[in-house]
């Protein structure tokens, strides 16, 4: 097993009986035949992130720092 990155989604019952979906993105991988697991961010975060500082479309407000999105398709 490789690295990989994966969303566990966390249901919380609140107070009020109401029942929250909060969702995590953790980075999995093995070391010496044991699975570890490491907290990332919230998922919100991560895709705030990446839509702040990668993804270059219209529509979208530029970041302060921002990398060039290449298209998997045209490559450009």
């Amino acid at each position: 097993m490789g690295r990989k990155y994966v969303v566990k989604r966390i249901t919380k019952e609140l107070k009020d009986r109401s029942i929250a979906t909060y969702y995590y993105v953790y980075e999995q991988y093995r070391i010496d035949g044991r699975v570890k697991t490491k907290y990332i961010a919230k998922l919100d975060e991560v895709i705030e992130f990446y839509v702040k500082n990668v993804v270059d479309r219209p529509g979208f407000e530029p970041g302060t720092s921002r990398v060039q999105a290449q298209s998997p398709i045209t490559g450009k």
